[in-house]
């Protein structure tokens, strides 16, 4: 019990710092028997790679046993509020995890993620499970002084690209 309570405090340190600090470092944590290592860019130059570094680090989370406290810590990190409470409420309508856009999430899929620029602050994340592509279109804004997701499409509004 306390070694998970490590390896999720390690993970939630690990994740928060890919979407706030200016640094680049490799976390490394104990997911019960086996050690991992998770390479997180920390410095984030553009959007793109924080869209990036947001999605590695909560796609790995899936695989990893991090405990729903820290994928939390790492969504108030990188999300808005707002996004917070409809990601919240669309995920308890549909019963899927409306920032992936599915239930659960495997290392095999996450080697299939790729990104691209779309317009108005927009950006494409994808990936390939089983036989198909899954798009999530999501919207990045500066809060403050710091980049944050504001929008992710459900794929439900037309006005949503």
């Amino acid at each position: 019990m306390m070694k998970q309570l490590f390896a999720s405090a390690v993970i939630t340190l690990s994740l928060c710092a890919a979407c706030t600090m200016n640094v680049e470092h490799k976390a490394t944590y104990t997911v019960e028997k086996s050690e991992a290592t998770f390479p997180t860019q920390t410095k984030v130059p553009d959007a793109m790679g924080f869209v990036r570094s947001f999605y590695t680090a909560y796609t790995s989370s899936f695989y990893n046993g991090a405990s729903p406290l820290t994928i939390d810590s790492l969504k108030n990190a990188c999300l808005t509020k707002p996004l917070i409470e409809k990601v919240d409420r669309v995920g308890s309508e549909s019963g899927a995890d409306p920032i992936i856009r599915a239930q659960d999430f495997s290392e095999r899929i996450a080697k299939t993620l790729a990104y691209k620029s779309l317009k108005d602050d927009w950006y494409l994340v994808q990936y390939v499970d089983t036989r198909d592509t899954v798009s999530i279109p999501v919207k990045v804004e500066k809060v403050g002084e710091k980049l944050m997701i504001a929008d992710i499409s459900t794929g439900l509004s037309p006005t949503e690209p």
